[in-house]
């Protein structure tokens, strides 16, 4: 689909060259013979000079077509990537419970158990995780956490943060040059 997209900018590019070019020789022409008449002067130099002036215009051309096809791969690219962390954001909040509980008991063991603290916990995860907390001996505060999923953990010297979406952004921030080396070489 993106080679399409590409080969499909490249011709429009080729022709609107051509197109460019074919003007910029009538043009010459025109040039050229005005001064012929005119002024007597070398009907090749005022020839060679039109065409360079269609050539760097040409080029100028191509150079713009390159970089608007560029940001585009580039922003294809993007919104690969972003919709593969998107799905890695729906599993993290996933409904299936199992590996709801075995996933939030194991985020649970970076807590520690010496500190006087408390836990609060999203809405959407507050039975499953205080239930796990209250196993571990944390305490589990009653106000709930504003967040898609997960936890915070609060002390006088500790916190933690295992909010759903700050772990997707830790995820992405660690993966973000390898899983684009891999998708795209």
């Amino acid at each position: 689909m993106l080679e399409d997209i590409l080969q499909s900018i490249q011709k429009k590019a080729d022709d609107k060259a051509s197109e460019i070019i074919a003007q910029a020789k009538t043009e010459a022409g025109k040039i050229s013979k005005r001064y012929e008449d005119k002024m007597g002067v070398d009907r090749e130099a005022l020839l060679e000079k039109a065409e360079q002036k269609a050539e760097n215009k040409v080029s100028q051309t191509k150079f713009r077509i390159h970089s608007r096809i560029q940001t585009e791969i580039l922003k294809k690219k993007k919104e690969i990537i972003d919709a593969l962390y998107l799905e890695v954001k729906e599993t993290l909040a996933g409904d299936n419970e199992k590996e709801q509980k075995a996933f939030w008991k194991l985020v649970l063991e970076n807590v520690p158990n010496d500190e006087k603290g408390e836990l609060k916990i999203s809405e959407r995860d507050y039975s499953l995780i205080a239930k796990l907390a209250k196993e571990k001996g944390i305490k589990v505060a009653k106000d709930k956490l504003d967040a898609t999923g997960g936890f915070q953990f609060e002390s006088k010297t500790i916190d933690l943060d295992y909010r759903i979406e700050t772990i997707l952004k830790s995820i992405e921030k660690e993966t973000n040059i390898e899983v684009a080396k891999i998708l795209f070489g």
